[in-house]
C-alpha cells in the first residue's frame, strides 16, 4: 500500500507511475527502493548507458542483452 503513496505523491504523469509500477513488480523493489529510484529519475537513465557491447560481443549473446 505504501508504494501506491509514493507513486502518487511523487510522480504526476500516469504514464510515469505505470513505468515505475512494473519495474517495481518486475525488481521486488521495496517502497524505499523505489522512492530512491524515482529520486534519480531510473526512467530517463535506464537503457542510455553507453557501452561497446553491440561492437564487441557476438550478435548472439548482443541479442540476449536486449531481453
Amino acid at each position: 500500500m505504501g508504494s501506491n503513496i509514493t507513486l502518487i505523491e511523487s510522480l504526476k504523469l500516469p504514464e510515469e507511475r505505470l513505468w515505475y509500477a512494473a519495474e517495481a513488480v518486475q525488481n521486488g523493489w521495496s517502497r524505499n527502493v523505489l522512492a530512491a529510484q524515482i529520486d534519480t529519475q531510473l526512467h530517463l537513465r535506464k537503457g542510455a548507458a553507453v557501452t561497446n557491447f553491440k561492437t564487441t560481443l557476438p550478435a548472439q549473446a548482443f541479442n540476449l542483452l536486449l531481453f
